[in-house]
């Protein structure tokens, strides 16, 4: 349920850029006025959506990765690459809660220039995405060691069946 939850607030964030950017192009062109507010306002909702949108890759393994690199190696070796990936992330996403959440509490004092809000607002989605990819790393945890689990060894990759 929180995972849809997610998507859904992803999907309600490209909807609402769209829409904003759209009637911005509407405005300038048919109408030749701008709309001040939009391009300020698309770009909060474009920072939220990329660090809600990169944690919810963490739950389904999207990020990079050098998977044919990490596939030729054997099991053992396997499961450590991935492991040590997932604690990159974790160590990321400590990262950026700690030091996400000193830059919103540094830049709460200053204002947005047209929306006229503090731009801890606009930092605050730093420490924000980096718990959420806290939350989806257990599920990332199970993804990971699950296809380690079930993949063939290496050395059966690609091998014609009879």
């Amino acid at each position: 349920m929180f995972h849809r939850g997610i998507e859904l607030l992803l999907a309600a964030l490209i909807s609402m850029i769209s829409a904003t950017l759209v009637l911005e192009v509407a405005f300038r062109y048919l109408l030749t006025r701008s709309l001040l507010w939009a391009e300020e306002f698309s770009r909060f909702l474009f920072l939220w959506m990329a660090f809600i949108g990169a944690a919810a890759a963490v739950g389904k393994g999207l990020h990079f990765s050098l998977r044919s690199l990490v596939d030729t190696l054997p099991r053992a070796a396997r499961r450590a690459a991935g492991t040590a990936s997932l604690l990159a992330v974790f160590a990321l996403s400590l990262l950026l809660i700690v030091e996400g959440w000193k830059l919103a509490r540094l830049a709460a004092p200053q204002m947005s220039t047209v929306l006229n809000i503090s731009r801890f607002w606009f930092y605050l989605a730093i420490p924000v995405g980096g718990a959420l990819m806290l939350l989806y790393l257990p599920e990332a945890c199970r993804q990971a060691w699950r296809e380690v689990e079930t993949e063939p060894p290496a050395s059966s990759q690609g091998e014609a069946v009879e």
